[in-house]
């Protein structure tokens, strides 16, 4: 790293409010209405460039309220990120494939047009019927990329792996208390590399079912654990074929 960008990092440190982000982090749950019928939990948000890009995001969510759960098309928008809540909104990698499992859900086809229409205006938002969630609450572009080193007065996050020590049991907790509130219809959990802890936050027991994916059920919930939408072989048939299961 060139001696300009550690004094533009350390002085983007100084601008992180530590206060907010840890209530962020101990806090947050997800984007969407906390009474809604169909959960997403992934790993973690992508994202993560650097400290402004941190800064921004809790100054949206100061904005907002510092409430558990917030409005994403609202959220982006302030953001000034337009890409996929805009005019034209592009469909994203792994949005566009959890939409088509929740109209294939409804019984509705999932043309590019109909996708590209619910995500924009439906999907994560606080008047819907969806949450997407994360288990870790910072974004990063990947697992091995770490910038928040150099945010001060957080010694958790001096490494990734201190980061996951601190906040990976308060996280669990936080998501099975709001999902056990919440009694969705089905919880979707993003990725398979986690099933222990997907299993975890739901208190149940999964086995291999239809479409390729791990299932559970209690009560009156569904409890799924699939393919992430950007790893190899998970096409769109793979979340439509998962939708239709849900709803039988």
């Amino acid at each position: 790293m060139r001696a300009a960008d550690r004094r533009e990092m350390k002085g983007l440190s100084t601008l992180i409010r530590t206060d907010l982000l840890v209530d962020y982090m101990l806090r947050f749950v997800g984007f969407g209405a906390p009474s809604a019928s169909v959960w997403f939990v992934g790993l973690e948000q992508g994202g993560g460039e650097n400290l402004a890009e941190l800064d921004r995001r809790l100054a949206v969510w100061a904005d907002l309220g510092c409430r558990p759960f917030a409005d994403l098309r609202e959220y982006c928008l302030r953001l000034g990120d337009l890409r996929w809540h805009g005019n034209v909104p592009r469909i994203q990698p792994t949005l566009g494939k959890l939409v088509r499992l929740i109209l294939a859900l409804e019984g509705k086809v999932p043309t590019p047009d109909v996708v590209r229409e619910y995500q924009a205006h439906q999907f994560g938002r606080l008047d819907g019927q969806t949450v997407i969630a994360e288990l870790m609450p910072l974004p990063c572009r990947n697992v091995s990329d770490w910038i928040y080193s150099a945010v001060n007065g957080v010694p958790e996050l001096i490494t990734r792996e201190a980061y996951v020590d601190a906040y990976r049991r308060p996280r669990i907790a936080l998501l099975r208390a709001a999902i056990r509130a919440s009694a969705p219809r089905v919880v979707v959990f993003i990725g398979l590399s986690e099933t222990e802890t997907w299993a975890e936050i739901a208190d149940q027991p999964f086995a291999d079912g239809p479409a390729n994916a791990l299932w559970a059920r209690s009560g009156q919930t569904r409890w799924v654990i699939l393919k992430h939408p950007t790893a190899f072989g998970a096409k769109n048939a793979y979340f439509e074929t998962i939708g239709r299961e849900i709803s039988a």
